[in-house]
């Protein structure tokens, strides 16, 4: 598989490390080698401390060979996989899936991709696969596949593309071992829009 572009708008830790998490996944969970980014404000930036959640973007590049394009495109959550033979785009945070996959040649042999067909599967409960996970951990004494490990990597991910932009978008080698920014709201916690 080849770069899965990741389309957002939110925060660097509310949003992204969600879209990280969800690329990580499409990746085979491997690791970083590197990150690239640039924030879009850097004012929030006092010192060692970050007043407030970034906006950012940049590029991840997996150990493995794949690579994220984390993009602020105001598309919500969007992705598309870019494989050997065709791509996935997934739209409305899951809710439209499109497939293409190779099609006919035009005239100089160049090759086009074409709608492509999924296989008929039932849909899945997240809840449920959830559920099935720690269980799974449970029988096995296997790691779930989210979890602390997961959350870690999706907000380092996030750290090192302020680190990026923070010395001039150059690549930042993963696992971040010097860490000197702290998130630090100036504000209260956001309060429950809906109460039981």
């Amino acid at each position: 598989m080849q770069p899965p572009p990741s389309h957002g708008g939110g925060s660097l830790f509310n949003t992204a490390s969600h879209n990280s998490d969800t690329a990580m996944r499409l990746s085979g969970d491997h690791p970083a080698a590197w990150v690239q980014g640039h924030m879009t404000d850097d004012s929030m930036i006092d010192g060692d401390f970050l007043r407030d959640d970034p906006t950012g973007q940049g590029i991840i590049q997996f150990e493995n060979g794949v690579t994220l394009y984390a993009a602020l495109t105001g598309r919500g959550s969007e992705y598309q996989a870019i494989c050997e033979n065709g791509s996935v785009y997934i739209m409305d945070d899951g809710a439209r899936i499109e497939m293409r996959v190779p099609g006919p040649s035009d005239h100089r042999g160049r090759s086009s991709l074409a709608p492509g067909q999924f296989p008929d599967d039932e849909p899945a409960s997240a809840a449920l696969n959830i559920v099935g996970d720690l269980v799974h951990s449970l029988d096995t004494g296997e790691p779930t596949r989210g979890g602390v490990r997961v959350a870690r990597v999706g907000l380092e991910l996030s750290f090192a593309i302020i680190y990026s932009h923070r010395r001039g978008g150059v690549r930042v080698e993963m696992r971040l071992e010097h860490r000197d920014l702290l998130l630090k709201r100036v504000h209260a916690p956001r309060q429950p829009r809906y109460r039981a």
